[in-house]
């Protein structure tokens, strides 16, 4: 329950119209049903929800770790992207009938992260 309320303060932040660019907003209602549907989900079977989970790792910790790396700008901008590509992969794995606005996959995820921020990669794992 915690994360989910962790991934509602992400989706709907204080300042709201600061930190979530308005061309997002109109997703914002996808992301938020898939969430709902997650919960409602959960409370039916937590260990599917466990194994759903695990299949967006390792990319929630490595986008924190990325957000709390110093990138150059275009970087900062492929991270808000990549931010927006695993919120797309949350309701492709979590809530499927609600459909994503690309196709999206953890080995999109895998080529994008290498693509763009391979340097910070390597980095984030000789820690």
């Amino acid at each position: 329950v915690a994360e989910l309320e962790q991934h509602l303060r992400t989706l709907m932040p204080k300042r709201f119209a600061r930190h979530v660019p308005y061309v997002r907003w109109g997703d914002l209602h996808r992301y938020l049903r898939a969430l709902r549907i997650r919960a409602e989900r959960m409370t039916l079977d937590p260990v599917k929800d466990s194994d759903k989970r695990s299949q967006l790792e390792p990319w929630p910790d490595v986008l924190l770790q990325l957000q709390h790396t110093m990138l150059a700008r275009a970087e900062q901008q492929r991270l808000d992207e990549f931010r927006w590509m695993l919120e797309e992969l949350r309701v492709s794995v979590f809530a499927p009938e609600v459909r994503t606005a690309f196709p999206i996959s953890a080995k999109r995820m895998e080529r994008f992260a290498m693509q763009h921020f391979k340097q910070h990669l390597l980095a984030l794992e000789a820690e």
